[in-house]
């Protein structure tokens, strides 16, 4: 057939508008499909910030849970939390059964697990994270040492301590003569320095660590070696300097010298000392404000112990419940004494409990809880409880006070019980002890043994002031020169003192110090040997986490 120049420019043209039509829809297509992405990506960008918002909620569910484990509080089932302005739901719930389990330095735990169900909307989009936990509740007394704050340990003589040690802070170690840790459990969640804190000086002497799974030990610090080698006297190995530079070549890592403090430290000590840098995480334990006779300003709420206790004695009265058994107990089990307190420079009152006259009652608590306080308690006025004739406990008696504590004499020695005492200051006054001194005066100790774990204030080491460390956690108030003081229990500190403030002072008209046999109790390593009422310190773990 013939194709004319009319028929091409027809041809033309429809070939054209197809091609226009193609494209057009290629355009469209693109346009969706641009559309699509972008409502995808816009999705994406919401649902990220929704997924945030519920983990925040997990993790903040998560520590008041930690929180009120610690503090004896119900866990809350249910909370809302503000992230950025924007509520998150969240509820708990146990999950299964409650376990024991022990770990490779054999500390026992309590295992609760728990369900954490968060929930948020943001801009139309919902996210929901299931995230199961693991609660872990150890009693704060199968620590030889705990402490939340600083740990310093500079003893003078030799000291020995058997018993894991830890510290959420920094920790603090040196002597003049050799302190040795008896421990494969030797962590501080901060720091370790070879240094005191009140003035940044190094001791003379030795500070040494168990080996784990070994019986011989490594020093943290070898002054002779180290001076013959021509090694700086600040030099030490701890977790801040991490390391020597023997041979004065500016590294630490050539052939004989130590190297880094994470890995080498692991290698000299096979695992007993740890810190911050192997990803030591906070051991949360209960705060003071559980130890306060209310919670509320009104004084309508009773704290935990106050409102579990067996016994309380207010001032100079004693009450089961809401009775008033005063009058029931034998005359003088109850007394008001005055002493004076040579750190606090000044005298006192205290409120005497004999606990021999209240071993022969009926009132000795049946749950083993004794709480006593006094109202007239200020840090002006640091007037507390003073227990005396308690060489022998009728069943195991854990005393919580928010006032200073005095224990007079040999403290459960006959028929060892379990016991505690939770106050905001530890002292132990000696069995010759009879209320004669006065300011300027400092009469002498008598050898005196304390059979107890204890949770006790104290102050805090600032530059030139030193809080006298935990050789001095228990206060002392006479002269003890050569004088024994035994103890045998568990050593925490983990709240500042309420009411006796007085700076750490030695000698004068304060105290000198014992020799100090000290040790872990390792009866607290059975559940069945705690004292009543011990306080656990919490750990939550994540087991397993999903998003919705």
């Amino acid at each position: 057939m013939k194709r004319t120049r009319k028929n091409e420019g027809g041809y033309a043209l429809i070939m054209a508008m197809l091609m226009m039509v193609v494209v057009a829809g290629y355009v469209l297509t693109l346009h969706k499909v641009a559309a699509g992405g972008m409502r995808s990506s816009e999705f994406n960008a919401r649902k990220i910030v929704t997924n945030y918002l519920v983990e925040g909620g997990c993790e903040a569910a998560q520590k008041s849970m930690q929180r009120s484990l610690a503090d004896y509080l119900p866990v809350p089932t249910s909370a809302t939390y503000y992230i950025n302005g924007t509520p998150v739901y969240v509820t708990l719930e146990p999950c299964g059964a409650q376990r024991i389990e022990q770990d490779s330095v054999g500390i026992r735990t309590i295992i609760q697990p728990y369900l954490i169900t968060s929930t948020a909307t943001h801009d139309g989009t919902v996210s929901t994270m299931e995230r199961v936990v693991d609660a872990g509740l150890t009693p704060i007394f199968q620590f030889a040492v705990f402490y939340n704050g600083d740990l310093e340990m500079l003893p003078g003589p030799n000291f020995t301590l058997t018993g894991r040690v830890h510290t959420n802070s920094n920790m603090y170690i040196g002597s003049h003569a050799l302190l040795t840790v008896n421990s494969d459990y030797l962590r501080a969640v901060g720091n370790m320095y070879l240094y005191r804190k009140d003035d940044g000086s190094f001791m003379n002497g030795n500070v040494r660590a168990l080996i784990k799974g070994t019986s011989s030990y490594y020093a943290f610090e070898q002054r002779a070696v180290l001076a013959a080698q021509g090694v700086p006297s600040t030099s030490g190995f701890d977790s801040a300097f991490r390391g020597y530079d023997i041979n004065g070549d500016g590294d630490f890592n050539d052939s004989g010298e130590m190297g880094g403090w994470a890995s080498r430290s692991q290698t000299l000590w096979n695992g007993t000392v740890k810190t911050g840098e192997h990803g030591l995480s906070e051991i949360v334990a209960p705060s003071v404000q559980t130890m306060a006779p209310y919670v509320d300003s009104g004084k309508t709420v009773k704290g935990y112990y106050h409102a579990n206790a067996g016994l309380v004695i207010k001032g100079t009265r004693a009450y089961v419940g809401s009775t008033d058994v005063t009058a029931s107990l034998p005359s003088g089990t109850i007394a008001q004494k005055t002493m004076y307190d040579g750190r606090e420079n000044k005298n006192i009152l205290v409120t005497e409990v004999d606990i021999a006259k209240l071993n022969a009652t009926s009132y000795f608590p049946s749950n083993g809880l004794l709480y006593a306080y006094r109202e007239d308690s200020t840090v002006s006025a640091p007037n507390g409880i003073r227990l005396k004739n308690a060489s022998t406990l009728k069943s195991g008696l854990t005393v919580v006070s928010p006032d200073p504590v005095y224990t007079l004499g040999n403290y459960n020695t006959t028929s060892k019980k379990p016991a505690a005492i939770l106050t905001d200051s530890m002292n132990i006054l000696s069995g010759a002890w009879n209320d004669t001194k006065t300011a300027g005066a400092l009469p002498t100790a008598t050898a005196t043994t304390v059979n107890t774990a204890f949770i006790t204030g104290n102050t805090t080491t600032t530059t030139g002031q030193y809080n006298g460390g935990l050789e001095n956690l228990p206060r002392f108030h006479e002269k003890w020169d050569g004088v024994t003081c035994t103890i045998r229990g568990s050593f925490v500190n983990t709240f500042a003192s309420v009411l006796e403030k007085g700076a750490w002072v030695y000698g004068g008209d304060n105290y000198t110090a014992p020799t100090r046999n000290w040790d872990y109790d390792t009866d607290f390593n059975d559940f069945s040997k705690l004292p009543p009422f011990t306080p656990y310190v919490v750990v939550i773990t994540r087991v397993v986490q999903t998003n919705r």
